[in-house]
C-alpha cells in the first residue's frame, strides 16, 4: 500500500512500526482528460435534444404543503407553511431545511476575480448585499424566522439576478414585520480537549421606522484552543534518530458590530447600508522539546518556544441604490470599502538541556489591507423573453507589508537574503460586462455573458518600482432544459481568471513545524491562474417534497497554474537558491460529484432527512523540479460525507450527526514534497425549546477524537537529483470540542 508523490511511490512501515519507510520511484501515467470528453459530449446531446422539436411530456407533480413550483419549475417556492413544523429562529436555519442546500451554503467561489464574478448565491429580496465581509449570511443569521415571507430556489438561467449562478440561487423574501421591532440574543461556552473553556455572546435586534427596515448586531466572545504533536524523524537508511514533542494554545479575544439597513421610496426605490467593525486579539505559545535516539535510547536536546500576539481591525462600509423604472427596467449602484490592519509580533526562545531558556530573535510583521469598489448595472427587457443586462465595475486594492527581523544580542534587524522590510502594492481593475437571457423555448433558457477587464498592478519596495497591465475576456454560455418542473439539465462554459493573493508578491516568515529560520520568498511576477470550465449538472426533485438528487460533472483546462519555482537570491555570500510562489505551466482538474438529500418519513423515520455527497477529482501538472506529471497542491481524490437530522414536534426537538473524510493531499516544493491527511470525522448535534422563545444547542465535534497525519520527505536540495536528507512522520491530535448555547427572542 503507498502513495504517489511527485514522481515518488511511497511505502508505508509494516503494521505495529511507527513513521514511514524509503521512497521509490515510479513515473505518472499522462493525463486522460475523460471528464472534460463526457461534459462536451453530454452537452451536444443537451442542444440537439432541445432543438429537435419534441417537448418532453408533461409531469404531473405532486407537492408538499408550503411547497409550489413557478417559471416552468426553474423557481422551487417553500412559504411559510412549509416551516412550521420545524423549529426555526433565524432566517439561516430555514435554509438548513430546505433539501439539497447544504452544498450551496458551503461552497466558496471567493478565488474568482471581480465582486460580480463571486458573492453568495443567496439573495434578500431579489437583491445582493452589498458587503464582501459582512455578506449575506450573516445578514440572514441576525434577521428573525418571522420576517420571512419565502424562500425561493431559482435553478438554472435566470435573468434580472446580478450574480453568477452557478446553478442555484437562493432568494429569501422578507415582509414587514406584525411588530416594531424583533430581539434576540445568545450565550454560549465553548471548550476543547487540549484548550481551556471559552464563551461567546450575540445581541441582536431587528426594527422598522416607518420606511426604514434596519438590523443590528453586537457580538463577542474569547476562544482558547489547543493541540499536541508528535514527530518522528528517520535518516535516509529509515533509521528513528530524532524525536520531537510539541504542544500548542491559542487565546482569541474578539469583538464586532454590525449593521443593515434598508430604505424604501416611493416609485420601486430602494437604499441599502451596511457597516461593519471587527476587533480581534490573539495570543499563541507553541513548545517543542527534541530527543535525539540511540538505539532506544533517549538523550535531551533541548528544544524552542514560540509566543506570538496578533492583533487585526477590519472594517466594511457599503452602500447600494436600486431604482425600478415603470416597464419594469431596473438601475442598481453599489459602493463597497472594506479594511484590515493586522500587526503580529513573534519572539523565539532556545529552551537548553539543563532547562535554561535563552533569547534568541524577534519577527514583526505589519499588514494594511484596503479595498474599494463601484459598481453600476443595468437591466431592461429588449423583446418578448428577451432580456440584457449591461454594466461596469471599478475597483482598487492597496496593500502594504512590511516584516523585519531583530537578533537576540542587540536587537537591530537582521539581514535575511531576498527580504525587503517593506512593500506596497496597487491594482486599478477596470471591468466592463454585458448579459443576454432568452427563452429559446418553453422548456429550454439561453445565457450568454462577456466580461471585459483592463487591470493594473504596481508594487514598490526600497528602490524599485514594478508595473503590469493585464486584459483578459471572459465569455460565459449557460443553456438550461427542464424535462419536467422537477427535472433540470444545466449546461456552463465559462472562462475563469483567479485573484491573486498578494501576500505571495512580498516575503514573509514561516514559522510552522520549527521552520522559523526559513524565509518565504515573494515574486513580484505572478499573473492569475485562467481556466476554461465546462460543466453539465442534472438535478431532479422528488415529488412530495421527499428530496432531491444532484449530478454534477466538470473539466477545467487551467493556465498559468500557481505552484512553487525555484529563485535565485543574491546575499554577501553569493547566490542562495530558494523557492517562492509562481506560475509553472498549464494543467487540468477533473471532477465528478453527486449530492442527494432524501426525507425518512415514507420508511418509518418521521421528520428524519439523509444528505450525501460524494466527489472524485483528478488534477494534473507539470512538476517545475522533476518535469512529471502530479497533481494540484491540496487538491484530494475524493471527498464524502453523510448526514442525518431529524426534527420532531415535541418541544421542537432536533439532533442528527455528520461525518465525512477527504483523500490525503499532496504539497509539492523545491527539496521536499508531503501527504497531509485527516482520520474520518464525526459530529453530534441537538437542539430543543425548553420554553417557547427559549432554544437550547449543544453540539460535539470530533466525537472519534480523530488526527491529521503529515508525511514529509526532505531532500538535500532539488529533489529532482538531490539524496533523501531525512524523512518526518507528524501526527496531530486537537481532540473533542463541545459548544453549548442558549438562544432566545423577545
Amino acid at each position: 500500500m503507498g502513495y504517489s508523490a511527485g514522481g515518488l511511490l511511497v511505502t508505508k512501515r509494516p503494521e505495529g512500526e511507527p513513521g514511514p519507510g524509503r521512497p521509490s520511484l515510479e513515473r505518472h501515467l499522462p493525463p486522460a482528460p475523460w471528464l472534460g470528453a463526457g461534459v462536451l459530449a453530454a452537452g451536444i446531446f443537451l442542444v440537439s435534444s432541445a432543438w429537435s422539436g419534441e417537448e418532453p411530456p408533461p409531469v404531473e407533480a405532486v407537492l408538499a404543503p408550503g411547497v409550489s413550483y413557478s417559471d416552468g419549475g426553474n423557481r422551487v417556492i417553500y412559504d411559510a407553511e412549509y416551516f412550521s413544523r420545524f423549529n426555526v429562529v433565524t432566517a439561516n436555519d430555514l435554509l438548513e431545511r430546505v433539501p439539497g442546500l447544504e452544498v450551496l451554503l458551503d461552497s466558496d467561489d471567493s478565488d474568482r476575480r471581480g465582486y460580480g464574478s463571486v458573492g453568495e448565491q443567496i439573495l434578500i429580496n431579489g437583491s445582493r448585499v452589498s458587503g464582501k465581509t459582512n455578506d449575506v449570511e450573516a445578514v440572514l443569521a441576525r434577521v428573525p424566522a418571522r420576517q420571512v415571507i419565502r424562500v425561493e430556489v431559482i435553478r438554472g438561467a435566470v435573468p434580472g439576478l446580478d450574480v453568477r449562478s452557478q446553478g442555484r440561487v437562493v432568494n429569501v423574501v422578507l415582509g414587514r414585520p406584525e411588530r416594531k421591532g424583533y430581539g434576540s440574543w445568545l450565550v454560549g461556552a465553548r471548550d476543547s480537549a487540549y484548550g481551556q473553556p471559552g464563551v461567546e455572546g450575540e445581541l441582536a435586534y431587528s426594527g422598522e421606522a416607518g420606511a426604514l427596515a434596519y438590523v443590528l448586531e453586537l457580538a463577542a466572545g474569547v476562544r482558547r484552543n489547543g493541540d499536541i504533536s508528535q514527530d518522528y524523524f528517520f535518516d535516509p537508511d529509515d533509521q528513528p534518530f530524532e524525536r520531537q514533542n510539541e504542544s500548542s494554545s491559542e487565546r482569541s479575544e474578539e469583538i464586532g458590530f454590525a449593521s443593515n439597513a434598508f430604505y424604501s421610496l416611493l416609485a420601486g426605490r430602494r437604499i441599502g447600508l451596511n457597516v461593519l467593525f471587527d476587533r480581534e486579539d490573539d495570543s499563541e505559545t507553541e513548545t517543542s522539546r527534541n530527543f535525539d535516539l540511540y538505539e532506544g535510547d533517549e538523550a535531551d536536546a533541548g528544544g524552542r518556544r514560540r509566543d506570538g500576539d496578533q492583533s487585526a481591525t477590519s472594517g466594511e462600509v457599503g452602500a447600494d441604490y436600486r431604482h425600478t423604472f415603470f416597464g419594469g427596467t431596473v438601475l442598481t449602484v453599489l459602493g463597497i470599502y472594506t479594511f484590515e490592519d493586522v500587526t503580529e509580533n513573534t519572539r523565539f526562545y532556545d529552551l537548553l538541556p539543563d532547562g535554561g531558556i535563552d533569547f534568541d530573535k524577534n519577527q514583526v510583521e505589519e499588514s494594511s489591507v484596503a479595498e474599494q469598489i463601484a459598481r453600476g448595472v443595468y437591466e431592461w427587457e429588449v423583446g418578448d423573453g428577451h432580456q440584457l443586462e449591461a454594466g461596469a465595475e471599478l475597483a482598487f486594492n492597496r496593500v502594504e507589508e512590511s516584516a523585519r527581523e531583530f537578533d537576540g544580542e542587540d536587537s537591530s534587524p537582521g539581514e535575511a537574503p531576498g527580504f525587503e522590510d517593506s512593500s506596497e502594492i496597487e491594482e486599478r481593475r477596470a471591468e466592463a460586462f454585458v448579459r443576454y437571457n432568452r427563452e429559446l423555448t418553453e422548456t429550454l433558457a439561453l445565457e450568454g455573458a462577456l466580461d471585459v477587464e483592463h487591470s493594473s498592478i504596481t508594487q514598490r519596495s526600497e528602490g524599485w518600482r514594478r508595473s503590469r497591465d493585464f486584459f483578459f475576456v471572459k465569455p460565459r454560455l449557460v443553456l438550461t432544459r427542464n424535462w419536467s418542473e422537477q427535472v433540470q439539465l444545466r449546461g456552463r462554459v465559462e472562462k475563469t481568471v483567479s485573484q491573486l493573493d498578494f501576500g505571495d508578491f512580498v516575503a514573509s516568515f514561516a514559522n510552522d513545524d520549527n521552520r522559523d529560520d526559513i524565509i518565504i520568498a515573494g515574486n513580484p511576477e505572478l499573473v492569475p491562474e485562467q481556466a476554461w470550465e465546462y460543466e453539465l449538472t442534472y438535478e431532479l426533485q422528488f415529488p412530495d417534497d421527499l428530496g432531491v438528487i444532484e449530478l454534477r460533472a466538470l473539466y477545467a483546462d487551467v493556465s498559468d497554474y500557481i505552484g512553487r519555482i525555484a529563485l535565485e537570491i543574491e546575499t554577501p555570500n553569493g547566490t542562495e537558491i530558494t523557492t517562492a510562489p509562481g506560475n509553472i505551466g498549464d494543467g487540468y482538474l477533473a471532477r465528478f460529484s453527486f449530492v442527494g438529500s432524501v426525507r425518512l418519513d415514507g420508511v418509518g423515520i418521521d421528520g428524519g432527512v439523509l444528505e450525501c455527497g460524494i466527489e472524485r477529482s483528478r488534477s494534473r501538472v507539470r512538476d517545475p523540479f522533476t518535469l512529471e506529471k502530479r497533481p494540484f497542491d491540496s487538491q484530494p481524490e475524493y471527498e464524502w460525507l453523510l448526514n442525518f437530522r431529524q426534527d420532531l414536534d415535541w418541544k421542537h426537538f432536533s439532533w442528527g450527526i455528520e461525518t465525512g473524510k477527504e483523500a490525503a493531499s499532496f504539497r509539492y516544493d523545491r527539496d521536499y514534497v508531503q501527504k497531509s491527511e485527516e482520520d474520518m470525522e464525526l459530529d453530534f448535534f441537538l437542539e430543543f425549546q425548553p420554553w417557547r422563545n427559549l432554544t437550547v444547542r449543544f453540539k460535539a465535534d470530533n466525537l472519534l477524537n480523530g488526527s491529521e497525519q503529515r508525511d514529509r520527505l526532505q531532500f538535500e536540495g532539488d529533489r529532482s537529483d538531490s539524496p533523501l536528507e531525512r524523512r518526518e512522520w507528524r501526527i496531530t491530535e486537537s481532540g473533542r470540542q463541545v459548544r453549548l448555547s442558549i438562544e432566545g427572542t423577545f
